[in-house]
């Protein structure tokens, strides 16, 4: 009987080998691509990071163009991508070019990058409405933050500025006594604009 089980297996294997060593050959493949695909990503990465980092030390604005364009265009696919708009957006926003500020902040609010990016690049974008003396545009922006978001004191403190240059004061008020209560960290900052309106 147990001779019998062996036989009727050797034949089931023999008549199907090429299946057998084809799924074996696929899952090698597969698994060798996946792997190969996984470090090809962890070595882009590493390269944009690396870029990132010089770009985040030069203050010369020929070379901040020239590694922010590179680490945009090649390697588009990395977080450093999203990093290297909000550097620029930063970095134009205190040069008082403001049209290339909200380029980039728009760029990852309009985009699929994941929410808490689109979330912080809004509040940047307040933030350069805000200098243009668009407070309008800055509130209906800060609006479409999420409140239950980790920059709720952040958009607490926006809202504060906006209707302090509104000419709000009590608004203004309000807004940086609830952005005081979310956050301990810029805590001297919001005394400051809270005693500078009382």
């Amino acid at each position: 009987m147990c001779l019998m089980k062996n036989l009727d297996l050797q034949k089931l294997i023999f008549e199907n080998y090429l299946y057998i060593v084809s799924g074996l050959v696929l899952g090698v493949i597969i698994v060798g691509s996946y792997k190969y695909y996984n470090f090809t990503i962890e070595e882009k990465s590493a390269k944009a990071g690396d870029l990132y980092e010089i770009l985040s030390k030069t203050s010369d604005d020929e070379e901040i163009y020239n590694i922010s364009e590179k680490i945009i265009e090649e390697y588009n696919d990395t977080v450093y991508s999203i990093f290297t708009r909000l550097y620029l957006a930063k970095h134009y926003h205190g040069k008082n070019d403001y049209q290339k500020a909200q380029s980039h902040l728009s760029f990852i609010i309009d985009n699929d990058f994941s929410k808490n990016y689109k979330e912080l690049a809004k509040i940047r974008l307040s933030r350069v409405y805000i200098s243009q003396d668009n407070y309008e545009q800055a509130l209906e922006v800060i609006n479409t933050v999420d409140e239950s978001s980790s920059f709720i004191s952040m958009i607490y403190e926006i809202k504060g500025d906006i209707s302090k240059f509104k000419n709000n004061n009590v608004k203004a008020l309000e807004y940086y006594e609830k952005a005081l209560e979310t956050n301990v960290i810029n805590k001297d900052t919001l005394l400051m604009k809270i005693n500078s309106i009382k």
